[in-house]
């Protein structure tokens, strides 16, 4: 795991610059603020919150790298220098670990290294600096920025259109579970305080149940709460975990929405790197890595071996075991006599049918949602309305 550190540093002219370094411990920050920037470290220390955030997303912020791209595109276009480029774009990077890296960049270019290696070094995707490699020689590296952030931008859409289907379960369950520890350490010990008030009253057989449990939570509290806690952890670790992910993955709908998703994220990516001279098996061997289900992987794997054994894209395509519509999409690409704009096509299809469905969903996950918070209501009544009104008619 990387920490954030704080460092005060000179340049190599005695400028002071201050900034964010992102290492295991604090020497290698101190190696990595005079190797990968050629400052002379000062100060560093620890930045806790800048480490927690870290510890949330390990990778670049997707608007900010999006951006970033397009602005240095766009000013290597108009004649502007590669270093006066990244002087400019690290005024509006917000992302401090994004900064980091153009430094780092900026850093290795002035030493001599061309632009794909510096952003090797840097820590950018390996896929975008295959996209710039290739592009060099041309003299097309501004326009591969742009594919690059285009890309980006589709990925932030469609991921958008996912969050958005599950938005609504999520607050559901976690206002739920608020409300739960609430009625547990204030509202139970309350109405049974008041029940036991009540000469002759007669509870049903799960709300006692349910008062006893709140009575021995709330005489052991520090430990319900630390399990109460836990139950809250552990279902979150089992929602981010591979048994949860196989489990949801046997609905229909939404394996088909996710199966779409990443072809269409793998295929936006092919087309970018076939059209800036990348060969197609190295672009299915980083493909073959950046994909988020396992059968995205293994089918982007074979086709790469498909297509070491001499077979054209189209029918290495059809025997790499994708999807039939990727197999059609491909093959009309092929057809066509411009692959990257074909595939472009098609991965465009694609990124409308994931948000289709991802509206279609959502209609139906809000309906769950509403059934799931009236089920809750009913649970809350049956322990505080209902026991009132049947304490009142036994005393009848």
């Amino acid at each position: 795991m990387d920490f954030a550190y704080d460092y005060i540093a000179k340049t190599p002219v005695g400028e002071p610059v201050q900034g964010v370094v992102y290492a295991v411990n604090r020497d290698q920050a101190w190696h990595k603020i005079r190797r990968m920037f050629g400052y002379e470290p000062g100060d560093i220390r620890l930045n806790p919150m800048e480490s927690l955030r870290a510890l949330v997303s390990s990778g670049f912020d997707p608007q900010d790298l999006a951006r970033f791209y397009t602005s240095i595109g766009r000013r290597l276009e108009r004649g502007r220098s590669l270093p006066d480029g990244l002087d400019d774009a690290l005024e509006f990077i917000l992302d401090k670990r994004l900064r980091q890296a153009v430094a780092a960049l900026r850093a290795a270019v002035m030493n001599g290294r061309s632009l794909a290696d510096a952003m090797l070094i840097s820590g950018f995707e390996e896929r975008d600096a295959m996209a710039v490699r290739s592009v060099e020689p041309s003299g097309r590296t501004p326009q591969a920025f742009e594919s690059l952030a285009r890309d980006l931008m589709r990925g932030i859409r469609l991921r958008r259109a996912i969050r958005s289907v599950l938005w609504m379960p999520v607050a559901t369950l976690v206002l739920v579970y608020a409300l739960g520890y609430g009625a547990i350490t204030f509202m139970a010990p309350r109405l049974s305080k008041f029940f036991s008030m009540l000469p002759g009253a007669e509870l049903p057989p799960f709300t006692e149940a349910f008062y006893a449990f709140a009575g021995w939570f709330n005489g052991n509290l520090a430990l319900g709460t630390a399990l109460y806690a836990a139950a809250g952890v552990a279902a979150v670790i089992f929602v981010r975990s591979p048994y949860f992910d196989a489990i949801v993955d046997r609905i229909a709908t939404v394996r088909e929405m996710r199966e779409r998703a990443d072809m269409a994220a793998l295929w936006s990516s092919f087309a970018m790197l076939y059209e800036a001279g990348v060969n197609m098996e190295e672009a299915c061997r980083l493909l073959a890595q950046a994909g988020r289900r396992e059968k995205s992987r293994m089918a982007f794997a074979a086709l790469g071996r498909n297509l070491r054994a001499g077979l054209p894209l189209e029918q290495a395509c059809a025997r790499a075991g994708f999807p039939g519509y990727v197999a059609r999409g491909v093959a009309s690409a092929a057809s066509g006599g411009d692959v990257a704009s074909g595939i472009e096509e098609m991965a465009h299809g694609l990124y409308e049918d994931v948000a289709e469905m991802s509206d279609r969903l959502k209609n139906a996950v809000e309906i769950g949602s509403y059934v799931f918070i009236g089920l809750f209501v009913l649970g809350f009544v049956m322990v505080t309305w209902y026991p009132m009104v049947s304490a009142t008619l036994s005393r009848l």
